[in-house]
């Protein structure tokens, strides 16, 4: 998880911390880092390894969290092993809007629902297709429909597993979904992930 120091982040590393083997988060300073680890350390299974080198940490990894806030782009394709997922939940985004000659990897923008309705803001807000809108704003439609005037996630260490579910329920109760896989503007069909797993070696 690049940038598992942050609410989003580290909020995603709690979660996979249950799920898989091995979780690696990385962070801008070494207080916020040690203050992470230990607390993944404290509550979860996985094995925990905190770092400042986003190259080194996601060189090996399968699945690749990307959720560093930062002006200009920090991850390189080049730094992905074959196989690898590239989730690039960060604004801006950190990779996926950029152009690539790989074919062996799977990048994606994360942070996307698929909302029942088409909407038109009437300006460019950096979505690609209208029935499409950022994580952040469909949470707060979600609590609305709901009658839910709270800060539902906002702050440090409030985006938990039961959160998660809890707003999973609620999004399945009012037609919303998780998005689709976009890399960049440029929907991507079961064709395009095919010829990724073909290139990558991992086709069964």
């Amino acid at each position: 998880v690049v940038g598992g120091t942050g609410d989003i982040g580290s909020g995603c590393a709690r979660v996979l911390a249950e799920e898989v083997k091995h979780v690696i988060i990385t962070g801008r300073t070494p207080h916020n880092i040690k203050a992470v680890e230990k607390m993944l350390k404290r509550i979860r299974r996985a094995k925990i390894t905190a770092t400042r080198d986003n190259k080194n940490a996601v060189k090996k990894a399968d699945v690749v969290i990307a959720a560093a806030s930062a002006t200009h782009t920090i991850l390189d394709d080049r730094m992905f092993k074959k196989g690898a997922i590239v989730c690039d939940l960060a604004y801006p985004k950190n990779i996926s809007h950029r152009e690539t000659e790989r074919n062996d990897i799977l990048v994606f923008s994360g942070g996307l629902a698929e909302i029942p309705q088409e909407i038109y803001p009437g300006f460019e807000i950096g979505l690609p297709a209208p029935n499409i809108l950022y994580g952040c704003f469909s949470e707060a439609i979600l609590l609305d429909l709901e009658r839910r005037y709270e800060s539902f996630s906002f702050g440090k260490g409030n985006i938990t597993k039961e959160k998660v579910n809890e707003i999973k329920q609620i999004a399945d109760k009012h037609g919303f979904k998780v998005a689709p896989f976009y890399w960049g503007d440029r929907l991507l069909t079961e064709e395009d992930i095919e010829k990724i797993r073909e290139a990558s070696g991992l086709r069964k």
